[in-house]
């Protein structure tokens, strides 16, 4: 599949290349599509659009319905003849959607009939947006609410529930009508081949941010904690990495980047061993 990436973002990510981060935010996402095999599942940036003032302006207006976010989004990429075949995707810095809504941002069954548009915030250093892209783009792909599809006690990806035990992994629902989806479209123009994004797609949010404090990136007055020993680096405990507060004897602990490996487990996403 192949996206392209809309952006509204604020202020801009200090990173050398855009493209390198939100490649490595797709091949993050990919992971959660892992168990879909014959055919597999792959996201591709094609391409990228920068908003102009008086189009964020409009967009992210705030106290509209998702629906109405949906459609202008929609709008605006019948005005700039966006390929009906690609995956549009909005990326904005805003908090302003409930958890609910987290689920309800992409058009259901969308992509591959006109209707593949869908918006997540994330903040552009922390790649704190992946995991709500996973659930939208698996509702693009016809995967819907858990409660809905039949798996009412569901702890997974699409339960509607943000912070599910077992959400780095989809459901037997999704991963069901997500199959069904591609088979329907299995001949269709909508899926390619044959595409690569601007880096390897092994490489993940934990490469990326490999040379970077992780616990500043996510809080200004948090490090890594040293425990006495010098760390310079992460120390990770399963999937978590432990800051410490300045001026505080507190030691929080933020989600591992994705990717992460650590002693007890071989791959980290969504701060959950997968």
């Amino acid at each position: 599949r192949n996206p392209k990436v809309i952006l509204e973002i604020s202020p801009q990510p200090k990173w050398p290349s855009l493209s390198v981060y939100l490649q490595a935010f797709l091949n993050s996402v990919d992971l959660f599509f892992r168990d879909i095999i014959n055919p597999g599942l792959e996201f591709v940036l094609v391409d990228i659009y920068n908003m102009t003032a008086n189009e964020s302006g409009k967009f992210l207006a705030y106290k509209k319905s998702t629906d109405e976010y949906l459609y202008e989004l929609q709008e605006l990429g019948f005005t700039h003849n966006f390929p009906s075949d690609d995956l549009v995707f909005l990326l904005h810095p805003y908090h302003q959607l409930t958890a609910k809504d987290e689920f309800q941002t992409s058009f259901f069954d969308g992509f591959c009939n006109t209707r593949g548009y869908g918006f997540v915030q994330d903040d552009a250093r922390t790649f704190s947006g992946v995991t709500m892209a996973a659930r939208q783009f698996a509702r693009l792909l016809s995967a819907n609410a858990d409660n809905i599809a039949g798996c009412q006690e569901s702890t997974y990806l699409m339960a509607n529930n943000r912070y599910s035990l077992n959400e780095h992994t989809l459901s037997n629902c999704s991963k069901r009508n997500i199959q069904n989806k591609l088979q329907i479209i299995e001949n269709c123009s909508c899926l390619r081949t044959g595409y690569s994004g601007p880096v390897n797609g092994t490489y993940l949010p934990s490469d990326f941010l490999a040379e970077e404090d992780t616990c500043t990136l996510n809080n200004e007055n948090y490090t890594f904690h040293n425990f006495g020993e010098g760390h310079t680096k992460a120390f990770v405990f399963n999937c978590s990495i432990a800051c410490f507060e300045k001026g505080t004897n507190y030691i929080p602990v933020i989600l591992a980047p994705d990717g992460t490996k650590s002693d007890q487990c071989q791959l980290c996403l969504a701060g959950r061993c997968a």
